[in-house]
């Protein structure tokens, strides 16, 4: 017989692994010339990233790709 609490965990795992199998890959940037710079710099963002995923043992982060337009 299951208790609410390992049927809980039971779906949240269920979840997780669901989730797991849509990783992202690739991270694609828009904007302006000054205000990607401004996120690289202020905020590095990419590296923020990164220990964001090793924080989570996660092996492959995503690859973070800039463009200045959506064309």
């Amino acid at each position: 017989m299951d208790t609410p609490v390992k049927s809980t965990r039971a779906g949240s795992l269920k979840l997780y692994h669901e989730l797991m199998a849509n990783k992202v890959g690739d991270i694609l940037l828009v904007s302006c010339p000054y205000d990607a710079f401004i996120m690289e710099e202020e905020g590095r963002l990419s590296t923020r990233i990164i220990n964001e995923y090793k924080g989570l043992n996660l092996s492959k982060p995503p690859r973070l790709t800039w463009v200045s337009s959506a064309s």
